[in-house]
């Protein structure tokens, strides 16, 4: 309980490295916290690094579910409220642009995606919905693809976009032009072209 209590703290009052909070006001002027010291004690950060390495958020008892469905189970809730909170944010003009972006990332992956001719890195490769530079939907391509635009005929690559011009369709705050262009341009696509 006192080590959730601790990220609380570090929530409201941020420092740069938790572990600092160890510290008493006398040796850390900046971060030091008296009352964080005397609770944890003399070995605060080693029970810390040891709380950090043990504990766990998920439950145990729900199944995992396939990797081939869900690649992402573990950070599907966080990418969902990632993606409401953009879609809020920023409401789109007429145009927009989907275009594949990277999300950096640095450790062993099965999903991550080696790229050796750009000074970006390796990372998550994401098809994006983009206007003036802000993204504001995403669907990452280790996830598959929906089964109702593979059966019409088209890639996974524009399945994935016709799934993203699907949740605009369902947006509220989209323009009627909006809406117009991405029927129009699924038509386009599903059909093979200007028809």
């Amino acid at each position: 309980e006192q080590h959730i209590a601790l990220y609380f703290m570090q929530g409201l009052n941020p420092s740069p490295q938790v572990n600092t909070k160890f510290k008493l006001q006398m040796e850390d002027p900046m971060q030091g916290n008296g009352l964080v010291h005397h609770m944890f004690g003399a070995d605060a950060e080693w029970r810390h690094k040891h709380f950090k390495a043990f504990f766990a958020t998920q439950d145990p008892n729900r199944p995992v579910p396939p990797r081939e469905k869900r690649p992402n189970h573990k950070v599907d809730s966080f990418l969902r409220q990632l993606q409401e909170g953009s879609m809020e944010a920023w409401p789109l003009g007429r145009y927009v642009s989907c275009d594949k972006q990277i999300v950096g990332f640095q450790g062993v992956h099965k999903d991550k995606l080696r790229i050796t001719y750009k000074n970006e890195g390796d990372g998550f490769q994401c098809d994006a919905i983009c206007e003036d530079g802000y993204t504001s939907m995403f669907y990452f391509r280790n996830q598959p693809a929906l089964k109702k635009w593979i059966d019409k005929g088209l890639s996974p690559l524009h399945s994935w976009c016709m799934a993203m011009m699907d949740q605009l369709d369902k947006s509220e705050d989209c323009g009627t032009d909006l809406k117009e262009q991405a029927w129009s341009s699924k038509m386009c696509d599903t059909r093979g072209g200007d028809k």
